[in-house]
């Protein structure tokens, strides 16, 4: 980035008070009878190091699974993201919809125009560049 994006990220942040931020932010799981499990929290400040990933099993949510939010409090901004991995407990030999669409297709690399061309492949020969 050039000088000017920097002196504008600081300026930003002293706006947003992200440049001495003194934040609490949790993770709650609020279930349907409005019973709340603290699945993260943690204080948050510009002078330390942002804690570390929380992975939780899925299994550890419930049935049905609990609304998840994000709180925080305090001064400053906090920015969060939430991904999910999921690995089936039982593996099929057809394709199966469980409300998530992922397509994975491999197609040949053309060296000149830097791009995939050509129909989807099935397999490819041993040192193929494919995209």
């Amino acid at each position: 980035g050039s000088a000017g994006e920097g002196l504008a990220l600081a300026q930003y942040d002293l706006a947003s008070s992200s440049n001495n931020a003194d934040v609490r932010m949790m993770l709650l799981a609020v279930r349907p009878n409005a019973s709340v499990d603290r699945l993260l929290d943690v204080p948050l400040r510009t002078s330390r190091p942002p804690p570390p990933p929380l992975s939780v099993p899925f299994s550890r949510l419930g049935s049905p699974p609990p609304a998840l939010v994000f709180a925080a409090s305090g001064a400053g901004q906090v920015s969060a993201a939430l991904g999910l991995r999921f690995v089936p407990s039982q593996l099929s030999p057809r394709p199966v919809y469980r409300g998530v669409h992922v397509q994975k297709v491999i197609r040949a690399f053309h060296p000149i125009r830097l791009e995939p061309h050509g129909p989807p492949l099935s397999s490819a020969p041993l040192g193929t560049v494919v995209s």
